[in-house]
């Protein structure tokens, strides 16, 4: 669905609670609002949006890789709501302001330990 006009998750209904992969990269999403219908989701990716918020990740229990590659998290707090998320494993944040920060890798495997990969790096 990359490239794909959307205004919320919700749009996509709640038909694909199965789906594992989704790629909405450049749909112009400006928040992650419905990501629980998708209780099932392993990857998302979601690049080039206009997402701020994080908080409704908290819930995706089976999220393994999550890609925001330049979007608008701008505050490190905001990786606190991927906590829960104990399979995640894999986080690109790369061209978010927070991205910019000083001690910015740091703060972020701080949050979250477990990751083995941020920004496509180890």
């Amino acid at each position: 669905l990359n490239n794909s006009l959307l205004h919320s998750l919700r749009d996509l209904g709640t038909g694909l609670r199965r789906i594992r992969v989704l790629w909405l990269a450049r749909c112009g999403l400006t928040d992650l609002e419905g990501v629980t219908g998708f209780p099932n989701l392993h990857e998302l990716y979601v690049a080039f949006n206009e997402i701020q918020d994080l908080s409704p990740l908290g819930m995706m229990e089976n999220l393994h890789i999550l890609d925001l590659e330049s979007n608008n998290v701008d505050d490190p707090s905001e990786v606190e709501y991927l906590v829960p998320c104990s399979m995640l494993h894999s986080l690109t944040l790369e061209g978010n302001p927070v991205s910019g920060r000083l001690g910015y890798r740091q703060a972020i495997c701080r949050i979250l330990p477990r990751l083995r990969t941020l920004d496509d790096l180890p």
